[in-house]
């Protein structure tokens, strides 16, 4: 007899230990929403911005040059990837010196393309555009430089 209380004492201890983590999991028993992590939008802004923080350029349109003739044009948009909101402040105040030496890089070499597709070497220009800018702002306060757009016109 005294085998079967104890056999009947562990049952029950069992089903209710695991009803009542049952209840607690899918948050049915008072003190459950606390254990949930909830991100306030202070946290998610932080998180998305990790990875950087970004300058957008203003639209540039640039020559593509072909036998000392302009082929036609390409309008670019960029973005700079910068580490941090005190590089982006550094940068939209010398944005100015920023536009005008990617402009100057821009027109006095040629975008290069491939002359039976007519494809831009977005490889190559994505280097030139990176290095000119971290001349200007320093190599440090420029991550990257994202192509957003590039649109051929003429």
């Amino acid at each position: 007899m005294n085998k079967m209380v104890i056999i009947g004492a562990a049952g029950v201890l069992l089903l209710g230990g695991g009803g009542a983590g049952a209840m607690y999991a899918m948050g049915m028993l008072p003190g459950a929403e606390a254990a949930e992590e909830e991100t306030t939008p202070e946290e998610e802004l932080a998180e998305a911005m990790e990875d950087g923080v970004y300058v957008r350029i203003d639209n540039l349109s640039i020559p593509v040059i072909a036998g000392r003739r302009v082929r036609h044009s390409i309008l670019l948009s960029i973005t700079l990837q910068v580490p941090n909101s005190r590089a982006k402040t550094d940068i939209i105040a010398m944005l100015p010196r920023v536009r005008d030496a990617l402009l100057r890089d821009l027109f006095t070499r040629p975008v290069q393309e491939d002359r039976t597709t007519g494809a831009i070497d977005l490889d190559d220009l994505k280097r030139r555009l990176l290095d000119t800018a971290r001349t200007v702002a320093g190599k440090d306060d420029v991550n990257d430089v994202l192509v957003l757009k590039a649109v051929r016109m003429g």
